[in-house]
């Protein structure tokens, strides 16, 4: 039986495919094997499967792969990247909106350019002899090339392929908080987002077309997904200041890094929370019974005041504060308040924790190598 390959091309929902096929809890590290970009340096560790004279070598393995409409991969590629900075500072100039960074020479044709192998947000564009060496080997070899639109169908024909027995019920294991749908893009910004990606537009369709050929051989309902956006919770704070996908003030959260990270670490490494929904509903109390015992005052701590606590969906009440943060930090008011001072830690402020709770392990776990 001949061995897989799977190239994870980034934001195909491919760290799902990769946990549930080594049976992890969150996404192995690169390897033969598994082609995806290294921590190092991001590069792509791809790029040798499409040289004309690696062709012979490759055939000896099944190589699978998800493409996914630019649109909606670019969509969910900049809400995702734009609040890591180890991925930003990659760009030469920083996009202060969606549509300048898809007019970014770097971030264009990003799956082109994953697959032959270059660093994430490369400075030398993709060329279309870059394409014409990707068509030629998922042609030659062949790579077998799922469609993230028809996700499950694309694992059902994966593991019919393969022989690979993956469970039933999969783990979505990442997801971006917030960003906008497809349906919200304007047309003239779809058209942008097509225009400056062309080469990874003709590759999308092109493989959609062969897809699509096969695709009724194949059943949707093979796999069940689990959508559960506070499973996301733990590991986007392990590595992010957890309030950067809902705080716009950027300034702010870095004044205040120093509280943010100590909370977070009390949060996980002491009270060993592992339920991403517990650590939303604690982190968001206790940082309104910091603002209310350093700045009793103010009128961020009236408002943050008044807001209920919620149980039951934590994530809108980060966003409910989020927006009194940079309402009450906008450029025409005040500067003067005390407020605008840095917070300090204390942990006898640190909110109780729920009674009632989803208790789910993991990340956590294997991130402090608890047992």
């Amino acid at each position: 039986m001949k061995k897989t390959i799977f190239i994870h091309i980034p934001k195909t929902g491919g760290t799902s495919i990769n946990a549930a096929m080594q049976d992890s809890n969150w996404q192995t590290e690169p390897n033969f094997y598994y082609r995806h970009l290294k921590l190092n340096d991001k590069k792509s560790n791809a790029g040798d499967i499409f040289l004309t004279k690696n062709l012979e070598k490759y055939r000896a393995y099944n190589l699978f792969m998800m493409l996914r409409h630019p649109v909606d991969r670019c969509i969910s590629e900049y809400y995702f990247i734009k609040e890591r900075k180890n991925f930003m500072d990659l760009l030469q100039k920083k996009p202060s909106s969606f549509e300048r960074y898809i007019k970014n020479k770097q971030t264009q044709n990003g799956v082109v350019n994953f697959l032959r192998g270059k660093r994430f947000y490369p400075i030398n564009p993709a060329q279309e002899n870059d394409l014409d060496l990707i068509l030629n080997a998922i042609d030659d070899l062949p790579i077998h090339v799922g469609i993230f639109e028809h996700f499950g169908q694309s694992l059902d024909y994966f593991t019919q392929l393969s022989q690979i027995e993956l469970k039933q019920k999969i783990e979505v294991k990442r997801m971006t908080f917030k960003r906008p749908a497809v349906q919200d893009l304007s047309d003239d910004l779809k058209e942008l987002i097509l225009d400056k990606n062309q080469l990874d537009w003709e590759l999308y369709q092109y493989c959609l077309k062969k897809f699509e050929r096969i695709q009724n051989q194949y059943s949707a309902a093979a796999f069940s997904f689990e959508k559960d956006k506070y499973n996301h919770v733990i590991p986007y704070a392990a590595q992010c200041c957890f309030f950067e996908f809902s705080v716009q003030n950027k300034a702010y959260l870095q004044q205040n890094l120093v509280f943010f990270r100590d909370l977070t670490f009390y949060l996980l490494k002491d009270l060993h929370i592992q339920s991403g929904l517990e650590f939303t509903y604690i982190w968001n109390e206790s940082y309104k019974n910091a603002i209310h015992h350093q700045f009793p005052n103010s009128s961020l701590n009236r408002q943050l005041q008044q807001l209920p606590r919620n149980e039951q969906d934590p994530l809108a009440q980060s966003f409910e504060i989020a927006a009194y943060i940079d309402a009450f930090l906008e450029p025409n008011r005040s500067k003067s308040s005390t407020a605008m001072n840095s917070l300090q830690f204390d942990a006898n402020l640190v909110a109780a924790r729920l009674t009632n709770k989803s208790n789910k392990k993991g990340f956590f776990n294997k991130l402090f190598g608890r047992k």
